[in-house]
């Protein structure tokens, strides 16, 4: 049985999200923070694959849209990339820290009206 992969886009605030990730973990150990990002990433690609594997994100009653979340790392340094599918795309919305408080209603709004000007992100 052969499977379509998703395509995997990142919303300009979650590559702001992860360019951010990365530069703090880059101030105190560069080196690990290459290794980290490469493995996140590769975490993230797998997505393409099946991401309705994934639960659904916490703050998925504030939306109209479907929300899920990917979790990533061990703790303390988890990571949610929290994100939703249309048709064959997934579109990462935020990427931020588990121990954060949840996404904001306005905040999961304001991803994804980016993410929707950014990549025409099709609309439920």
């Amino acid at each position: 049985m052969v499977t379509e992969d998703f395509l995997v886009v990142l919303s300009p605030q979650a590559q702001d999200d992860l360019i951010e990730a990365y530069r703090n973990a880059a101030k105190h150990a560069p080196e690990a923070a290459e290794r980290w990002l490469a493995r996140f990433e590769s975490t993230v690609e797998t997505l393409s694959q099946n991401p309705s594997r994934c639960p659904p994100a916490t703050e998925d009653h504030k939306s109209t849209h479907n929300l899920s979340e990917l979790l990533y790392g061990k703790r303390p340094n988890v990571f949610r990339v929290v994100f939703m599918i249309s048709e064959r795309k997934v579109q990462v919305l935020k990427i931020r820290r588990a121990a954060r408080q949840v996404l904001s209603k306005q905040e999961i709004q304001q991803s994804i009206d980016a993410a929707q000007a950014d990549q025409d992100f099709d609309k439920p």
